[in-house]
């Protein structure tokens, strides 16, 4: 375990630097890569960013569905790859809420998954402008396809904190791949939710 503590963006690019690589510094975040057996640690070091954090993850836009559609390689891929990414993430045993906030300019209604004990709520921009920043949303945080797999990082955060896992799915078998795929959690401090 690295406890860093509290940082300036300059002095935690440098401190992440020497165990991993850090990106984003400079805008006030800092994400430190380590390798897939260990969670990736996203810090925020300054200010939480202005704009509504329903439309935004660790201080960046959503990706939207036409971009994660390229990121996967087809319009066919990502129909079926996001839903099921979707469901294993939220159908976690820690998942406790009977209810997955989802954002629609980023899920497609029909990439919303079923999942048995879990109901999907899927807003509408205007809808995601005025939810709460308390409050818990689902998201897809990073998607990347190659020849064999699709690998899609699914996400849930507010504006204090968030956690993600990236599942990786054979194109071949459309299965999971075993193992764990890398991920992340990220905090805020004082930023006043309970």
């Amino acid at each position: 375990m690295v406890a860093l503590g509290p940082l300036q963006p300059r002095e935690a690019a440098w401190r992440a630097d020497t165990f991993a690589s850090a990106s984003n510094a400079a805008e006030g975040h800092v994400t430190i890569h380590l390798p897939s057996s260990v969670l990736m640690l996203s810090l925020a070091v300054t200010s939480v960013s202005a704009q509504p954090p329903l439309m935004q993850a660790g201080g960046r836009s959503l990706l939207t569905s036409q971009e994660l559609v390229s990121l996967i390689g087809s319009e066919a891929d990502a129909a079926f790859a996001i839903p099921k990414a979707l469901a294993e993430f939220f159908r976690r045993p820690w998942n406790s809420s009977p209810r997955v906030v989802l954002i629609g300019a980023q899920i497609r209604p029909e990439w919303v998954p079923s999942v048995a004990g879990i109901e999907f709520l899927l807003l509408s921009n205007e809808e995601a402008q005025g939810w709460p920043a308390c409050s818990n949303y689902g998201y897809v945080h990073g998607a990347r396809g190659t020849p064999d797999m699709i690998e899609i990082t699914v996400a849930q955060r507010n504006m204090c904190q968030g956690s993600g896992t990236a599942y990786r799915i054979n194109r071949t078998t459309r299965e999971f791949e075993t193992g764990v795929g890398p991920g992340f959690v990220s905090a805020v401090g004082h930023c006043g939710c309970s």
